[in-house]
């Protein structure tokens, strides 16, 4: 997750961990918000394992590409 993003998730976050500790937000909604947040989260960091994966796929030498399926034959 980009770091600026990660800054605006986590004082939006901050500010409704407030709100609920003052009343100002209830408690469903904080659940709501923590589970989106959540949500949020797994999916970033999905993509940024797909991301990895893409990359790591990308300097695999063609010499090299279905090895781990010969194994063991």
């Amino acid at each position: 997750m980009a770091a600026e993003r990660q800054g605006v998730m986590l004082d939006r976050l901050t500010d409704a961990f407030d709100d609920t500790e003052s009343g100002q937000m209830s408690p469903a909604v904080a659940r709501a918000l923590s589970t989106l947040s959540g949500a949020i989260v797994r999916v970033y960091e999905i993509a940024e394992l797909a991301l990895r994966v893409r990359d790591l796929e990308a300097r695999e030498e063609p010499g090299e590409q279905g090895r781990g399926s010969q194994r063991g034959e």
